[in-house]
């Protein structure tokens, strides 16, 4: 898998969505902390009883992967997870955005959901990454209107078998301007160096009909937090 074939798509990001209560283990120093971003496999097999999985079934069968999405999170499932938690203790959602500099030969990639017929559709190389932009992905057409760097699916994936280390993380994007202000404190009481992320906020970015608007060529604003 070549970085030139992504680069002249013009990804300039990959989304992976978790609790903001992940976000110390995450982007911390210590033993109880990920360091990044890690699977479901490394963390039940670390024993970790900190970190929330999005997802327990992992109905593609590979819990060894990590889940990504190219340039937006996948509202449908987002959403989905945020509906399924809103009354537990712990509610808050945070979209990381990931250098896209991560694909290489070992990444995995799916034009839709990698969940549907069990991964049947999970495959390796640039074939497999260009059919995220088909015009047709089994289906769903392609608008016309959608811009080249997104996928026809918004649930397709890009899957990670690696630990996705912390230096890959180039931002993260909460709901509101005072979620973004209140998990930055926390963040700082924990120690966290925010340094090199850039912290946005957008409620667009929380919503299922999202989804529907970046088919149409929208791009949904990213508002950057101040200091």
């Amino acid at each position: 898998m070549n970085q030139e074939i992504v680069f002249k798509k013009g990804i300039t990001r990959l989304c992976h969505f978790t609790k903001s209560s992940n976000l110390p283990y995450i982007l911390g120093i210590g033993d109880e902390e990920a360091n990044g971003i890690i699977s479901n496999k490394a963390i039940r097999d670390s024993e970790c009883k900190f970190l929330k999985l999005n997802d327990i079934h992992r109905y593609d069968n590979r819990p060894e992967l990590i889940c990504l999405s190219v340039e937006y999170p996948n509202f449908f499932f987002f959403e989905k997870s945020i509906e399924k938690e809103k009354e537990s203790l712990l509610n808050d959602w945070v979209v990381l955005l990931i250098s896209p500099s991560i694909i290489n030969e070992e990444t995995y990639f799916c034009p839709v959901n990698a969940a549907k017929n069990r991964g049947a559709h999970i495959g390796k190389g640039s074939q497999k990454f260009m059919e995220l932009f088909n015009t047709e992905v089994l289906g769903l057409n392609r608008s016309v209107s959608m811009l080249p760097n997104i996928p026809t699916n918004n649930q397709a994936e890009v899957l990670s078998p690696d630990m996705i280390p912390k230096d890959k993380i180039i931002g993260l994007v909460f709901s509101s301007k005072k979620q973004a202000r209140d998990e930055v404190l926390r963040l700082k009481l924990c120690q966290i160096e925010l340094r090199n992320l850039k912290i946005y906020y957008s409620h667009e970015w929380f919503k299922r009909n999202s989804a529907y608007s970046i088919m149409q060529g929208k791009v949904l604003k990213l508002y950057e937090l101040e200091e």
